[in-house]
Order: C-alpha cells, then structure tokens, then sequence
C-alpha cells in the first residue's frame, strides 16, 4: 500500500490535507504520514521535499491529541 500510495501522487495529498484539512483529517493525514516513513528513508526525504514538516510542526502546538502524540 505504501508503494501505491507514492506511486499515485498521495504524498502531496496528504501534506495538503495536513496544512488545510479538518482537525480529524489532518490527525490522519499524519497518522499515514508517520506510517509511510517508518523506517524508509527514501519516503521520509520525499515526504520533507514536498513542505510537510512545517504544517507537522503546527500540528504538533495545534492538532488533536492524538494528531500531537503522532
């Protein structure tokens, strides 16, 4: 799934959807973002080319919980 999810352009997805989304959809997008780059280097760098970790940081002081906790 991860494979097909990058292979499907869902990376810029989910960095969008973390920087305007719901509360709710922005805790998942990062959920799937945390689990995209698990012990993948090559996803983390893509994921942080794409403008992901300033709205992760916001999220970090502004999301849900759980959004904070991931």
């Amino acid at each position: 799934a991860k494979t097909a999810l990058v292979d499907e352009g869902g990376v810029p997805v989910l960095v969008e959807i973390v920087e305007v989304g719901s509360q709710r959809q922005k805790e998942i997008a990062a959920v799937i973002l945390l689990q995209l780059c698990e012990d993948n280097v090559a996803y983390r760098s893509m994921v942080a080319r794409e403008g992901a970790i300033p709205p992760l940081v916001a999220l970090t002081q502004s999301g849900t919980n759980r959004a904070k906790q991931k």
